[in-house]
């Protein structure tokens, strides 16, 4: 039996997966002084995760034989917890480079 993957039904959280590995890396090969870099770039990947969300609004999709569905209830708690993300991403950043805080 020939399973195809809708990868487009699962665009948001490969993105987040993606962005939460190269945060994590560039964290790691980064000076102290610069390692504050890695929150705008942990913001960028949260907006990419939420215009490809954004993408799927009006068209409910099924992968995995069906044990993966994008309706509009799942969609809806994307949306918040991304906006979310974005909202507290961009009050800590300030905060992140004055206070020193260098995690990844």
């Amino acid at each position: 039996m020939n399973q195809v993957i809708d990868y487009h039904a699962i665009l948001p959280e490969l993105i987040l997966s993606g962005t939460i590995l190269l945060v994590l890396v560039v964290d790691v090969f980064l000076p102290a002084k610069r390692k504050s870099w890695s929150m705008p770039l942990a913001l960028v990947g949260v907006i990419a995760a939420l215009i490809a969300t954004l993408t799927l609004l009006g068209d409910p999709r099924t992968t995995f034989s069906g044990s993966y569905v994008v309706d509009n209830f799942a969609l809806l708690f994307k949306l918040f917890f991304l906006s979310v993300a974005i909202v507290v991403l961009a009050i800590s950043l300030r905060y992140v480079k004055e206070g020193g805080f260098y995690q990844g």
